[in-house]
């Protein structure tokens, strides 16, 4: 819930809408999600934003995720 209450905040970051998101075979409580931004600065503005972490910590997230950055 806390994760799809934050589209609107990433859609002003730059978010472009478009994300895969991946489960762990091994625990299931262990995801990864690829977004798209517009631009690599908008998006390390919304992750270092500290909006995410507070929200992580709502939903019930134990530690604060990890990001990396990539290029297609």
């Amino acid at each position: 819930a806390e994760y799809e209450s934050m589209h609107a905040t990433r859609e002003t970051f730059g978010d472009l809408g478009r994300r895969r998101l991946f489960r762990g075979v091994d625990d299931p409580n262990s995801i990864v999600v690829v977004f798209d931004w517009d631009t690599t600065d908008n998006a390390r503005r919304y992750f270092g934003s500290g909006t995410l972490a507070d929200r992580v910590g709502r939903g019930g997230g134990r530690t604060a995720p990890t990001v990396y950055y990539l290029e297609d």
